[in-house]
């Protein structure tokens, strides 16, 4: 309490508990048909603190303490996983009278990211490239936890294959290791084609051996049950 200081009282003045000598205890010896029996108990009148005061403080009515709201800056270590449990030393309670504060235990919850997923230390996302690109290769630019990094596109890369980058993941809690990054790539099939676009397919197709007899669909719908087929 900022009113008295934690002591009680309003103007702190603070006295030894006249019932029990400030022990915080007192004794009571009774006769019974057995003989006296001895008995410690809390003292009723400090309740076991061995202080006492004649003027209650208004604000705290005598705890030394009250409750309120207090916003605090707190550090999260690098690599802290969901659920884990974080101690803010001397943030908890404050003590009795004066006495030190407890600790705050604060459980972390890790909103969800709009790019990754994460299992343990390895994070995971994915990247649409073109048909070309993942019949010939590429290297594209993909986004990670430290900005954009080059991921190298093996020429015949299939639908959904997962590629992975070193060390691009989550940092352990010990900062000695780093996770990896996990990519699954998709393959986007055009909806449209140009006259000539549609020729150079059709002359792959020729050069693959892909026939379309027995069927009206064209090249491009072919391309696509392919490409569904390898999901």
């Amino acid at each position: 309490c900022d009113a008295c200081r934690g002591t009680g009282a309003s103007q702190g003045h603070i006295r030894t508990c006249p019932e029990c000598g400030g022990s915080g205890r007192v004794a009571y010896s009774q006769t019974t048909w057995g003989g006296f029996v001895h008995t410690v108990t809390t003292c009723p009148v400090c309740e076991g603190t061995g202080r006492a005061t004649d003027d209650l403080c208004s604000r705290c009515g005598g705890a030394g303490r009250r409750e309120g709201v207090q916003k605090l800056t707190v550090e999260i270590p690098a690599g802290v996983e969901d659920g884990m449990e974080l101690r803010v030393p001397r943030r908890g309670n404050a003590g009795r009278f004066g006495g030190p504060a407890g600790d705050l235990y604060l459980r972390i919850r890790i909103a969800p990211h709009p790019k990754f997923q994460r299992r343990g230390r390895d994070l995971y996302t994915e990247v649409t490239i073109s048909f070309p690109q993942a019949a010939l290769g590429d290297v594209i630019e993909v986004p990670t936890l430290d900005g954009d990094a080059e991921l190298l596109i093996p020429p015949g890369t299939q639908p959904n294959e997962v590629l992975r980058i070193p060390r691009k993941g989550m940092p352990d809690l010990n900062g000695r290791r780093r996770g990896d990054l996990y990519v699954t790539v998709k393959v986007s099939v055009p909806k449209q084609l140009t006259a000539q676009q549609r020729r150079l397919l059709a002359e792959l197709a020729q050069a693959m051996n892909v026939s379309p007899k027995g069927t009206d669909k064209s090249f491009l719908d072919k391309v696509k049950e392919m490409l569904h087929q390898r999901k």
